[in-house]
Protein backbone atom coordinates (compact mmCIF):
# COMPACT_ATOMS: atom_id res chain seq x y z
CA UNK A 1 0.00 0.00 0.00
CA UNK A 2 1.28 3.25 -1.17
CA UNK A 3 2.47 5.68 1.65
CA UNK A 4 0.01 8.46 3.03
CA UNK A 5 0.94 11.94 2.45
CA UNK A 6 -1.04 13.94 5.13
CA UNK A 7 -0.27 16.94 3.86
CA UNK A 8 -1.57 16.70 -0.33
CA UNK A 9 -4.60 14.90 1.16
CA UNK A 10 -5.26 17.77 3.53
CA UNK A 11 -5.15 20.09 0.49
CA UNK A 12 -7.32 17.75 -1.70
CA UNK A 13 -10.07 17.74 1.07
CA UNK A 14 -9.78 21.63 1.33
CA UNK A 15 -9.95 21.74 -2.22
CA UNK A 16 -12.88 19.73 -2.44
CA UNK A 17 -14.46 21.82 0.15
CA UNK A 18 -14.06 25.03 -1.38
CA UNK A 19 -15.18 23.43 -4.35
CA UNK A 20 -18.46 22.27 -2.78
CA UNK A 21 -17.66 18.66 -3.00
CA UNK A 22 -18.41 18.10 0.47
CA UNK A 23 -18.62 13.86 -0.36
CA UNK A 24 -15.09 13.72 -1.98
CA UNK A 25 -13.39 15.96 0.57
CA UNK A 26 -14.90 13.74 3.28
CA UNK A 27 -13.34 10.70 1.56
CA UNK A 28 -10.23 12.59 1.52
CA UNK A 29 -10.17 12.86 5.28
CA UNK A 30 -11.33 9.71 5.67
CA UNK A 31 -7.87 8.63 4.36
CA UNK A 32 -6.29 11.03 6.87
CA UNK A 33 -8.23 8.88 9.51
CA UNK A 34 -7.43 5.49 8.41
CA UNK A 35 -3.78 6.38 8.28
CA UNK A 36 -3.75 8.15 11.82
CA UNK A 37 -7.22 6.73 13.92
CA UNK A 38 -6.27 9.14 16.68
CA UNK A 39 -6.45 11.92 14.42
CA UNK A 40 -9.35 13.54 16.29
CA UNK A 41 -9.18 17.26 14.50
CA UNK A 42 -10.17 15.23 11.58
CA UNK A 43 -12.95 13.18 12.96
CA UNK A 44 -14.06 16.71 14.08
CA UNK A 45 -13.94 17.98 11.17
CA UNK A 46 -15.38 15.04 8.77
CA UNK A 47 -18.66 15.65 11.28
CA UNK A 48 -18.92 19.19 10.48
CA UNK A 49 -18.73 18.19 6.69
CA UNK A 50 -21.74 15.86 7.23
CA UNK A 51 -23.71 18.58 9.43
CA UNK A 52 -23.15 20.55 6.01
CA UNK A 53 -24.96 17.58 4.44
CA UNK A 54 -27.42 17.89 6.73
CA UNK A 55 -26.26 14.34 7.44
CA UNK A 56 -27.01 14.38 11.27
CA UNK A 57 -26.65 11.00 12.32
CA UNK A 58 -23.40 10.76 10.18
CA UNK A 59 -22.31 13.73 11.79
CA UNK A 60 -23.48 12.97 14.95
CA UNK A 61 -21.54 9.32 14.77
CA UNK A 62 -18.04 11.31 14.29
CA UNK A 63 -18.81 13.54 16.91
CA UNK A 64 -19.53 10.82 19.93
CA UNK A 65 -15.79 9.29 18.67
CA UNK A 66 -14.28 13.00 19.75
CA UNK A 67 -16.45 13.34 23.21
CA UNK A 68 -15.61 9.58 24.22
CA UNK A 69 -11.55 10.42 23.31
CA UNK A 70 -11.95 14.08 25.54
CA UNK A 71 -13.87 11.54 28.06
CA UNK A 72 -11.53 8.89 28.75
CA UNK A 73 -7.87 10.95 28.75
CA UNK A 74 -9.97 13.52 31.61
CA UNK A 75 -10.90 16.50 29.39
CA UNK A 76 -14.30 16.72 30.93
CA UNK A 77 -15.08 20.60 29.53
CA UNK A 78 -14.12 19.52 25.99
CA UNK A 79 -16.40 16.45 26.03
CA UNK A 80 -19.10 18.58 27.34
CA UNK A 81 -18.68 20.80 24.60
CA UNK A 82 -18.85 18.20 21.99
CA UNK A 83 -21.89 16.14 23.57
CA UNK A 84 -23.93 19.77 23.86
CA UNK A 85 -23.57 19.87 19.99
CA UNK A 86 -24.14 16.57 19.26
CA UNK A 87 -27.55 16.75 21.89
CA UNK A 88 -27.85 20.41 19.53
CA UNK A 89 -28.33 18.41 16.19
CA UNK A 90 -30.46 15.87 17.30
CA UNK A 91 -32.40 16.55 21.08
CA UNK A 92 -34.36 13.22 20.83
CA UNK A 93 -31.66 11.26 21.16
CA UNK A 94 -31.20 10.18 25.04
CA UNK A 95 -27.21 9.06 24.65
CA UNK A 96 -25.77 12.73 25.20
CA UNK A 97 -28.05 13.57 27.84
CA UNK A 98 -26.87 10.31 29.93
CA UNK A 99 -22.92 11.60 28.82
CA UNK A 100 -23.62 15.10 29.78
CA UNK A 101 -25.06 13.93 33.03
CA UNK A 102 -22.15 11.81 33.96
CA UNK A 103 -19.25 14.57 32.90
CA UNK A 104 -21.20 17.19 34.87
CA UNK A 105 -21.37 14.48 37.96
CA UNK A 106 -17.60 14.68 37.47
CA UNK A 107 -16.73 18.05 37.47
CA UNK A 108 -18.56 18.35 40.67
CA UNK A 109 -21.88 19.92 38.65
CA UNK A 110 -24.45 17.94 40.86
CA UNK A 111 -27.28 20.59 40.20
CA UNK A 112 -26.22 20.35 36.03
CA UNK A 113 -26.22 16.54 36.44
CA UNK A 114 -29.23 15.78 38.31
CA UNK A 115 -31.34 18.13 35.84
CA UNK A 116 -29.96 16.02 32.97
CA UNK A 117 -30.99 12.42 34.57
CA UNK A 118 -34.37 13.73 35.54
CA UNK A 119 -35.02 14.85 31.96
CA UNK A 120 -33.95 11.32 30.51
CA UNK A 121 -36.25 9.77 32.91
CA UNK A 122 -39.27 11.70 32.11
CA UNK A 123 -38.55 10.66 28.98
CA UNK A 124 -38.09 7.15 29.00
CA UNK A 125 -41.19 7.09 30.82
CA UNK A 126 -43.04 8.88 27.77
CA UNK A 127 -41.49 6.28 25.90
CA UNK A 128 -42.56 3.32 28.03
CA UNK A 129 -39.10 2.53 29.05
CA UNK A 130 -40.05 1.52 32.70
CA UNK A 131 -36.45 -0.60 33.11
CA UNK A 132 -34.28 2.25 31.71
CA UNK A 133 -36.08 4.67 33.61
CA UNK A 134 -35.68 3.22 36.34
CA UNK A 135 -31.52 2.89 35.80
CA UNK A 136 -32.00 7.09 35.55
CA UNK A 137 -33.63 7.06 38.42
CA UNK A 138 -30.92 5.18 40.14
CA UNK A 139 -28.40 7.17 39.10
CA UNK A 140 -29.63 10.29 40.38
CA UNK A 141 -29.87 8.84 43.81
CA UNK A 142 -26.55 7.44 43.44
CA UNK A 143 -25.42 11.16 42.98
CA UNK A 144 -27.40 12.30 46.37
CA UNK A 145 -28.56 9.43 48.40
CA UNK A 146 -29.84 12.06 51.03
CA UNK A 147 -32.89 12.74 48.64
CA UNK A 148 -35.47 10.66 49.95
CA UNK A 149 -38.19 12.08 47.28
CA UNK A 150 -35.98 10.29 44.63
CA UNK A 151 -35.37 7.04 46.67
CA UNK A 152 -39.42 6.71 47.20
CA UNK A 153 -40.03 7.55 43.35
CA UNK A 154 -37.67 4.66 42.81
CA UNK A 155 -39.41 2.25 45.11
CA UNK A 156 -41.93 2.78 43.30
CA UNK A 157 -41.14 2.33 39.91
CA UNK A 158 -39.04 -0.75 41.05
CA UNK A 159 -43.08 -1.75 41.79
CA UNK A 160 -44.12 -0.76 38.71
CA UNK A 161 -41.93 -3.06 36.78
CA UNK A 162 -42.87 -6.09 39.08
CA UNK A 163 -39.29 -5.49 40.83
CA UNK A 164 -40.36 -6.38 44.49
CA UNK A 165 -36.66 -6.95 45.36
CA UNK A 166 -35.85 -4.17 44.63
CA UNK A 167 -38.40 -1.73 45.79
CA UNK A 168 -38.11 -3.29 49.56
CA UNK A 169 -34.74 -2.38 49.34
CA UNK A 170 -35.22 1.15 48.54
CA UNK A 171 -37.35 0.95 51.16
CA UNK A 172 -34.74 -0.11 53.63
CA UNK A 173 -32.23 2.22 52.06
CA UNK A 174 -35.02 5.31 52.88
CA UNK A 175 -35.14 4.21 56.58
CA UNK A 176 -31.93 3.99 57.36
CA UNK A 177 -31.46 7.92 56.21
CA UNK A 178 -34.58 8.62 57.99
CA UNK A 179 -33.23 7.23 61.43
CA UNK A 180 -30.10 9.15 61.02
CA UNK A 181 -31.62 12.12 60.84
CA UNK A 182 -33.91 11.04 64.00
CA UNK A 183 -36.86 10.52 62.43
CA UNK A 184 -37.67 7.00 63.85
CA UNK A 185 -41.43 6.89 63.49
CA UNK A 186 -41.32 8.05 59.76
CA UNK A 187 -38.82 5.25 59.11
CA UNK A 188 -41.08 2.45 60.93
CA UNK A 189 -43.64 3.81 57.99
CA UNK A 190 -41.22 3.04 55.63
CA UNK A 191 -40.32 -0.43 56.98
CA UNK A 192 -43.88 -0.70 57.13
CA UNK A 193 -44.96 -0.46 53.87
CA UNK A 194 -41.30 -2.52 52.86
CA UNK A 195 -42.60 -5.74 54.92
CA UNK A 196 -46.35 -5.44 52.90
CA UNK A 197 -44.16 -5.91 49.81
CA UNK A 198 -41.90 -8.50 51.30
CA UNK A 199 -43.24 -9.73 54.89
CA UNK A 200 -40.02 -12.32 54.68
CA UNK A 201 -37.28 -9.60 54.15
CA UNK A 202 -35.27 -10.63 56.51
CA UNK A 203 -33.00 -7.36 55.86
CA UNK A 204 -36.38 -5.43 56.68
CA UNK A 205 -37.29 -6.81 60.28
CA UNK A 206 -33.42 -6.13 61.10
CA UNK A 207 -33.99 -2.75 59.80
CA UNK A 208 -36.80 -2.02 62.32
CA UNK A 209 -35.28 -4.38 64.63
CA UNK A 210 -32.66 -1.32 64.75
CA UNK A 211 -35.52 1.45 64.72
CA UNK A 212 -37.21 0.00 67.59
CA UNK A 213 -33.71 -0.46 69.56
CA UNK A 214 -32.85 3.34 68.69
CA UNK A 215 -36.50 4.20 70.07
CA UNK A 216 -35.58 1.93 73.32
CA UNK A 217 -38.68 -0.14 72.37
CA UNK A 218 -36.37 -3.14 73.17
CA UNK A 219 -39.00 -6.02 73.37
CA UNK A 220 -40.03 -5.25 70.06
CA UNK A 221 -36.28 -4.83 68.82
CA UNK A 222 -36.15 -8.73 70.21
CA UNK A 223 -38.85 -9.57 68.47
CA UNK A 224 -37.88 -8.42 65.06
CA UNK A 225 -33.94 -9.31 65.41
CA UNK A 226 -35.48 -12.72 66.05
CA UNK A 227 -37.57 -12.60 63.22
CA UNK A 228 -34.67 -11.57 61.29
CA UNK A 229 -32.59 -14.43 62.09
CA UNK A 230 -35.10 -16.91 61.31
CA UNK A 231 -35.52 -15.61 58.15
CA UNK A 232 -32.28 -15.16 57.11
CA UNK A 233 -31.80 -19.44 58.85
CA UNK A 234 -34.40 -19.82 56.16
CA UNK A 235 -32.37 -18.89 53.33
CA UNK A 236 -29.09 -21.02 54.68
CA UNK A 237 -27.60 -17.68 56.18
CA UNK A 238 -26.99 -16.87 60.09
CA UNK A 239 -26.15 -13.25 60.56
CA UNK A 240 -24.19 -12.13 63.11
CA UNK A 241 -24.98 -8.42 63.02
CA UNK A 242 -29.11 -9.65 63.70
CA UNK A 243 -27.52 -11.71 66.73
CA UNK A 244 -25.83 -9.23 67.69
CA UNK A 245 -28.03 -6.57 67.40
CA UNK A 246 -30.60 -8.86 69.73
CA UNK A 247 -28.00 -9.50 71.92
CA UNK A 248 -27.85 -5.85 72.39
CA UNK A 249 -31.16 -5.76 73.13
CA UNK A 250 -31.36 -8.28 75.52
CA UNK A 251 -28.70 -6.40 77.48
CA UNK A 252 -30.72 -3.28 77.99
CA UNK A 253 -33.49 -5.53 79.28
CA UNK A 254 -31.09 -7.14 81.93
CA UNK A 255 -31.21 -10.46 80.10
CA UNK A 256 -27.28 -11.15 80.33
CA UNK A 257 -27.53 -14.55 79.98
CA UNK A 258 -29.72 -14.93 76.73
CA UNK A 259 -27.00 -11.50 75.79
CA UNK A 260 -24.08 -13.40 76.14
CA UNK A 261 -25.36 -16.20 74.21
CA UNK A 262 -25.85 -14.08 71.54
CA UNK A 263 -22.53 -12.38 71.84
CA UNK A 264 -21.00 -15.86 71.72
CA UNK A 265 -22.60 -16.45 68.87
CA UNK A 266 -22.02 -13.27 66.73
CA UNK A 267 -18.15 -13.54 67.46
CA UNK A 268 -17.90 -17.13 66.48
CA UNK A 269 -19.65 -16.34 63.24
CA UNK A 270 -17.69 -12.35 62.81
CA UNK A 271 -14.85 -11.72 64.61
CA UNK A 272 -15.50 -8.16 63.77
CA UNK A 273 -18.32 -7.83 66.60
CA UNK A 274 -15.65 -7.98 69.02
CA UNK A 275 -14.49 -4.64 67.96
CA UNK A 276 -18.14 -3.42 68.68
CA UNK A 277 -18.58 -4.98 72.05
CA UNK A 278 -17.71 -1.02 73.21
CA UNK A 279 -20.60 0.42 71.46
CA UNK A 280 -23.09 -1.91 73.37
CA UNK A 281 -26.10 0.29 74.32
CA UNK A 282 -25.42 2.71 71.51
CA UNK A 283 -27.00 2.97 68.01
CA UNK A 284 -25.27 0.84 65.92
CA UNK A 285 -26.51 -0.07 62.46
CA UNK A 286 -25.61 -2.81 59.74
CA UNK A 287 -21.60 -2.46 57.91
CA UNK A 288 -22.13 -2.45 54.03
Amino acid sequence: MAKVNPIKLKQDADKEEKAGRLDKAIDFLKLLVADNPKDWNTINKIGDLYGKLNNVKAANEQYAKVAEFYSKDGFYLKAIAVWKKINKNDPTVLEPYLNLADLYSKQGLMVDAKAQYEWVFNEYIKRGRIRDAGDALRKLADIDPTDLKIRSRLADLYMRDGNSAKAIEEHIAIADELGKKGHLAEALQVLEKGLKLDPKSALAYYDRGLTYYDQKDFDRAITDFDTAIKLFAANGLDDAESYFGRGIAYRQLGRTELAEQDFRHATSLDPRVEENMAKIGLTWRRLD
